[in-house]
């Protein structure tokens, strides 16, 4: 069956492209033809912002039409364009649809990254080298300057070639050969097996650093395109893979959404696995591990691309933090609209201290000014909920308990003792999370907030207030921390009495089940569990997550429940191992880590053994959940 015509002819609608001048005159008419039969547009100007797709000729090592930096640069300015070849829109012509680019790609300038190259004189083609470092991303210098150099290419028999003195210790000498396998395979490859010169004692490799993101896919949003181009590079030159918008599909896998601001776009929902922010890359990048995004505040995207309300024109200064802490702090104050400022006056609205018990000058200013000095859980807590909180739960006063503040009476003003049963309770902290609908939770927290209590989403809670039992996310960690799981109508008369009432006749429980199966006595069976033994269920569990399927709980759900029950999920895979979580039809030989959970005898069950374990009223037989 011939292909549709009206198909046919909007294949490349909404796509701009620029042709390169690199581009033989015919072949150039023949694209132009082409492209527009097929609704595509052509642009002459390479800074035109609409430009979807560079055609380039092909290149060769040897290619002195093309200059590679305008395409490199180009590529970093928008960072969404592709550099291809013309056999992207034959190719889709022909097929009659759009053809994934990855398969026409001309430049790859993230490979050498940040590296800076030179070559010896016993390579003959110095063009070459200088060609296939510059396409990957490196840059070239014909002569050792001042610049700091990362890699000497010389030829595989070169004996003789030393490092420089001044950097010695970071410079590697390597052969061509293996610039031209990096080159061949578009991957920077350990340089191990291919040293050459002298001194090689010295090597130190860089390949372990460059692998990090190694097999993981990312989608980056919402951040300027410069920046987003800086994030780029950082993840490809460390072994990971950028996908442009044009490639998005639903069956698309996405390791990790990185945007600045909560966003609400379909493909979020369906194949996200992880959503975090820049600041996730750097740390992780940082300290060479990936870090789980549940870690810190501030690797959770913002709420909105808006500030917060109240915090408009409010000064804020810091003390205590230091290092990417100090970082972190000044990035959040910054967000909700507040200005940061490095020196304490007047003026200012509030001072942060990371502990009430530090001494520091600006403590010392702050009380003489009569400033409101507030604990961090007041940035925090504000940009969980996205409003302003309420600063009074967060000073000094209400950091100190009531068992601090009682005041001694003097010896002669001494008065009887009264019975025990009237001794007043120290009372005790209460942190309440909420798994509400909407139009009831802001009502719910401003009676807790009244009361004296805290409403936090990121701090360990004691209790959680639900309207309905389900297996959620805040649900199974909660019972995993052995809190509360309290009906609504426990604040609701808790206001009435004008304090927090005996939590036991509003918990949770009978013996009944949700239409989902779940026991209604599941959250007490935890928080006496954590009582009676003092740590939560999964003391002494060594937990290692292998999910790749998109359609069953995201991982963060099992790595947030057993940290909560006292467990440890484990980034490594070794005989320290009591527990691998995989999906569920996954073979033993299905990839690397299965083979090695097989090889190591771990013991290896479905998701499902752990939700069952939280929400069933007897505790599940593992051998009924078994992978292999």
């Amino acid at each position: 069956m011939p292909p549709n015509k009206s198909t046919t002819a909007k294949l490349f609608t909404s796509l701009c492209f620029f042709l390169s001048s690199s581009i033989p005159k015919n072949e150039k008419e023949k694209l132009i033809k082409s492209i527009e039969k097929h609704d595509g547009t052509i642009s002459n100007d390479l800074d035109t912002n609409g430009i979807t797709h560079i055609i380039s000729v092909e290149m060769e090592t040897n290619s002195e039409n093309e200059n590679i930096d305008t395409l490199n640069s180009s590529q970093v300015k928008n960072p969404d364009r592709f550099i291809i070849s013309p056999q992207f829109v034959y190719t889709s012509i022909k097929e009659n649809k759009l053809c994934d680019e990855e398969n026409f790609l001309l430049c790859y300038p993230f490979v050498f990254y940040n590296l800076v190259f030179t070559c010896t004189r016993k390579i003959s083609n110095i063009a070459s080298v200088a060609f296939m470092v510059t396409f990957l991303g490196g840059k070239f210098l014909e002569q050792q300057e001042e610049e700091k150099i990362t890699h000497i290419i010389t030829t595989s028999d070169d004996t003789e070639t030393v490092a420089p003195s001044s950097s010695s210790d970071h410079v590697i000498i390597v052969s061509f050969e293996w610039l031209k396998l990096c080159f061949s395979k578009r991957i920077y490859l350990d340089e191990k097996n291919y040293l050459v010169g002298k001194n090689q004692g010295k090597y130190i490799s860089i390949h372990q650093a460059k692998t990090l993101f190694q097999s993981l896919t990312f989608y980056i949003v919402n951040y300027p395109p410069e920046f987003i181009s800086i994030l780029q590079r950082e993840i490809c030159s460390n072994g990971g893979k950028v996908l442009q918008s044009r490639l998005l599909k639903d069956n698309v896998k996405i390791d990790y959404l990185i945007t600045r601001y909560a966003c609400n776009e379909p493909y979020t929902l369906k194949n996200v696995e992880n959503i975090t922010t820049a600041q996730w890359i750097d740390d992780s990048l940082r300290e060479s591990r990936l870090i789980p995004i549940s870690e810190k505040i501030i690797y959770r995207p913002l709420k909105s691309n808006n500030f917060i309300k109240g915090f408009e024109n409010k000064k804020i200064s810091i003390t205590g933090f230091e290092g990417a802490e100090r970082s972190d702090m000044i990035y959040l104050i910054k967000q909700t609209g507040a200005i940061y400022t490095g020196d304490l006056n007047k003026q200012n609205d509030f001072l942060i201290v990371k502990s009430f018990d530090l001494v520091s000058k600006k403590i010392e200013k702050a009380k003489t000014w009569e400033l409101t000095i507030l604990s961090p859980d007041f940035i925090f807590d504000s940009i969980s909920h996205w409003r302003m909180m309420n600063t009074g739960l967060y000073t000094l006063e209400t950091a100190t308990t009531s068992l601090d503040k009682k005041r001694k009476l003097p010896q002669e003003d001494k008065v009887p003792e009264k019975p025990p049963q009237q001794k007043k309770k120290v009372k005790k902290e209460r942190v309440f999370k909420l798994s509400l609908h909407p139009s009831e939770e802001e009502e719910i927290i401003e009676k807790i907030e009244n009361l004296g209590a805290k409403v936090c989403s990121t701090a360990v809670d004691t209790h959680l207030i639900i309207s309905e039992i389900k297996r959620t996310h805040k649900f199974m960690t909660s019972c995993a921390k052995g809190s509360w799981v309290l009906k609504p109508s426990y604040i609701k008369d808790s206001v009435g009495n004008n304090e927090f009432l005996d939590e036991k006749n509003y918990e949770w429980f009978s013996d009944e089940f949700t239409t989902k199966g779940i026991w209604m006595g599941v959250g007490r069976k935890w928080r006496q569990f954590r009582e009676e033994h003092g740590h939560g269920p999964f003391k002494g569990w060594i937990v290692y997550i292998h999910l790749l399927e998109l359609s069953g709980p995201p991982r963060e759900l099992f790595q947030d429940v057993i940290t909560a029950g006292d467990g440890i999920v484990s980034e490594t895979l070794d005989s320290n191992v009591t527990l691998a979580i995989l999906d569920d039809d996954v073979k033993a030989t299905h990839d690397s880590e299965t083979r090695t959970i097989s090889e190591l005898k771990i013991p290896a069950v479905k998701g499902a053994f752990l939700l069952d374990y939280f929400t069933l009223k007897q505790t599940p037989n593992k051998e009924n959940y078994v992978v292999f």
